[in-house]
């Protein structure tokens, strides 16, 4: 194909966006961007430049979750803790620690779940640093204390591993882990994180340097779903009088206990609360008992979490040792950005074609899938630079280009996604839709032509018929000889 005719288009999608900011549409003028039967339109992406104005840590990998396991409670259920890390940009691996401390600290906060449902007592806190090397070959340790960390454990220098350090080991009955999850199939996203569905896909695992859970089963507790409950009976007897408040009773054989919270006149129970809730009993229930000292039928609030068949538990890492306190090390190098790359995207169809992955709501499956995708923008750094601020793509070999079959140009919408098929992470309400995300773009539009259809054109289109009329031939006079 030859190229005959070419207009340089520069865009600014600081205006003319749509669907709340995440896309911007142009609308072309019909005549100059129209062409001839016979010919070929081009659209190739030369350059492109924005602003990094998103945050590194965003809310596609800042969410990862305590799980934990309750001994009393319905045989390998699971109750997952939110931990946030704050979003921002951090430069250093010590800044990125910090942050993940932070989340963990407000996380294990005394008036937090994890702490008012007993997992941890009061007062825990954490610790997060990472495994690299100084100049002077030294190791920084967990929050930047020189504890017995550096000494007890023959770190790998430069290897990027974060190390978390919880200072209370989990109270009796209660073990924990951490995880992270990257679930595409909405069926197996039940309502074990709560509603929000960005906590079941997340890409914080290549932040910390640990393994996702990707998949599972609906399979749940028959008891209901985390964040519910149901309602069990139980029967207990108390006997006689002369009970005291704060005295401990068994609840007859269900092996949960009860504390005595008041008594009536005669000694007699007329409320305890549970304190050990065997069988799968909430604790913290208060209940009544009518009549005081006499056997009664109660109905109390029993735990129902979702169980282990219905997700893969993948564990954050390994456990230290020598270590006086719960801890995991990383299994990967940790990273400060979960993003290599930007993707131009657009409305009009093209012969490009992507892999499963490219998209949060495609199943993980091999091959390859029809794609709106038009280029790819790397990132060559890894956080905001305050030296470097804008991403400046240059596209020297035409690499990113769509033929257009149609005859002309009207109207075209542009999004930039991450490689989940993702809008950019905003840093505030409404940031896309006032025009604070925008990004300017180059487009070539080329009219092309075939170059052996147009030399057979032209050959017909030539006229091989004589100039002038022929003269008859005539013999030429020949004089006698004298």
């Amino acid at each position: 194909m030859k190229v005959i005719y070419s207009r340089n288009c520069f865009l600014d999608t600081e205006t003319n966006i749509v669907r709340d900011g995440f896309a911007y549409r142009v609308n072309f003028p019909q005549e100059p961007f129209s062409i001839q039967p016979g010919q070929k339109m081009k659209l190739t992406l030369t350059s492109y430049d924005q602003r990094r104005n998103w945050y590194s840590i965003n809310q596609t990998n800042n969410k990862f979750f305590f799980a934990v396991k309750d001994a009393r409670n319905i045989p390998n259920a699971i109750k997952f803790y939110e931990v946030l890390i704050p979003p921002g940009s951090y430069q250093s691996f010590m800044e990125l620690c910090l942050a993940i401390q932070s989340g963990l600290d407000t996380a294990l906060d005394n008036a937090g779940a994890l702490v008012v449902e007993g997992v941890y007592q009061t007062g825990t806190t954490a610790k997060v640093g990472y495994e690299d090397g100084e100049p002077d070959g030294s190791t920084v340790p967990p929050g930047q204390q020189t504890s017995s960390v550096v000494a007890t454990n023959a770190f790998v220098t430069g290897n990027r591993k974060l190390i978390i350090e919880i200072s209370n080991t989990p109270q009796a009955n209660f073990s924990v882990d951490l995880c992270s999850f990257q679930v595409k199939d909405a069926s197996k996203q039940t309502s074990f994180l709560g509603t929000d569905p960005e906590s079941y896909f997340q890409d914080t695992h290549e932040i910390l340097g640990g393994a996702p859970t990707r998949t599972g089963t609906a399979n749940q507790a028959t008891d209901g779903i985390a964040g519910q409950a149901s309602n069990g009976t139980l029967t207990i007897s108390v006997p006689g009088t002369g009970y005291s408040v704060g005295t401990n009773i068994a609840l007859g054989t269900s092996g949960a206990k009860g504390e005595i919270v008041s008594v009536n006149g005669s000694g007699a129970i007329t409320d305890f609360k549970i304190i050990e809730a065997g069988n799968g009993f909430k604790i913290g229930e208060t209940v009544k008992i009518p009549g005081g000292n006499e056997d009664a039928t109660i109905k109390v609030e029993r735990l129902a979490y979702d169980t282990t068949p219905y997700i893969t538990m993948m564990d954050f890492g390994n456990a230290l040792t020598n270590i006086p306190a719960q801890s995991w090390i990383s299994y990967y190098p940790a990273s400060l950005n979960s993003m290599e790359c930007l993707y131009v995207r657009t409305s009009i169809l093209n012969s490009n074609y992507q892999t499963f992955g490219y998209e949060r709501w495609l199943p993980d499956q091999n091959g390859l899938v029809a794609t709106d995708i038009l280029a790819r923008i790397p990132l060559t750094d890894a956080y905001f630079d305050d030296q470097k601020e804008f991403l400046v793509y240059d596209d020297q070999n035409n690499n990113y280009f769509v033929m257009l079959e149609r005859s002309s140009l009207d109207s075209i919408e542009f999004r930039i996604t991450d490689d989940k098929g993702r809008p950019i992470s905003e840093t505030g309400d409404d940031q896309a839709r006032v025009g604070q995300m925008p990004f300017k773009m180059v487009l070539r539009w080329d009219v092309l032509v075939d170059e052996e259809q147009e030399m057979l054109q032209e050959m017909r289109q030539q006229d091989f018929r004589p100039t002038k009329k022929a003269e008859p031939y005539q013999m030429p006079m020949i004089a006698p000889r004298p």
